[in-house]
């Protein structure tokens, strides 16, 4: 789902493509394991929290890239991956999202983030992570 609206105009879908973008190549990177691509969709200060089982996790993305660079995933699993982007909103400078994720190492997730647009480009600044939902 996207909030667009009406009257939206010419800035704020470009906006809402934008961000979409970024999540969609988070959602694609994550798919290749490909952690030059995930470095470039978060901000160097971004943070990253949710649950790995009854463990919190709370702290930056280190955690993330240092499993997608282990896992090396397989073309069979990388075809089993899918991604849904189930909602977007702008607003001025800062945008959510939420994407859907399956069969990632045979787990699925929720994904919230939390974007801010700097110097004209839109980054990562936090994700907090579900699995399971």
């Amino acid at each position: 789902m996207t909030d667009v609206p009406a009257t939206a105009d010419t800035a704020l879908l470009a906006d809402l493509a934008a961000v979409r973008a970024v999540v969609a190549t988070y959602a694609e990177a994550t798919r290749a394991g490909d952690i030059a691509a995930l470095k470039r969709v978060f901000a160097p200060e971004a943070l990253m929290s949710g649950h790995m089982g009854d463990a919190a996790m709370v702290g930056g993305p280190e955690p993330f890239y240092a499993f997608m660079a282990d896992y090396r995933p397989t073309e069979a699993q990388r075809a089993a991956y899918g991604w849904e982007i189930t909602h977007l909103a702008v607003a001025g400078r800062a945008a959510a999202a939420t994407l859907v994720e399956t069969n990632l190492a045979g787990l699925s997730f929720t994904d919230y983030f939390h974007l801010l647009k700097r110097d004209g480009v839109w980054r990562i600044i936090a994700k907090t992570f579900e699995p399971g939902l």
